[in-house]
């Protein structure tokens, strides 16, 4: 089972449940936590060519953006990546060639700048691509 079905059936059983927290404030129920995921795996689609199957990396700190990005990318059929974000560009060139990703999400926009892209990955900054999608 794909995790994002979970919340695509939480989205519609428990729309106002508590989804998202930090600290001790709700930052989005289930349906608004189903709808960033959609909406950020239409994003991935439809601006940058993901189509099932594509591998996505997500090389990122733990924040709210990261979770969205991790259902999103599951939610549109792709398969995602986590890497983490310590580690040093040579290793995260070898996830690249490994993986063959369409796309890189990071923090800053800076890694394939330190890295061999063989393979044209798009690097997306991942703060960006949450703004001006959800």
């Amino acid at each position: 089972m794909n995790i994002a079905n979970w919340l695509y059936e939480q989205g519609l059983l428990c729309p106002d449940g508590e989804a998202l927290i930090i600290g001790t404030k709700v930052t989005a129920n289930y349906k608004e936590f189903a709808q960033a995921a959609y909406l950020f795996s239409q994003r991935l689609k439809n601006d940058f060519g993901c189509q099932v199957g594509d591998r996505v990396i997500v090389f990122a700190k733990n924040k709210l953006e990261y979770l969205i990005a991790l259902y999103g990318a599951l939610w549109g059929g792709f398969v995602i990546a986590p890497t983490n974000y310590r580690l040093h560009p040579k290793e995260v060139e070898w996830v690249l060639e490994d993986t063959e990703a369409k796309v890189i999400l990071t923090d800053d926009g800076q890694l394939l700048s330190k890295v061999n892209n063989v393979h044209g990955c798009k690097e997306i900054i991942l703060d960006e691509l949450f703004n001006n999608s959800v």
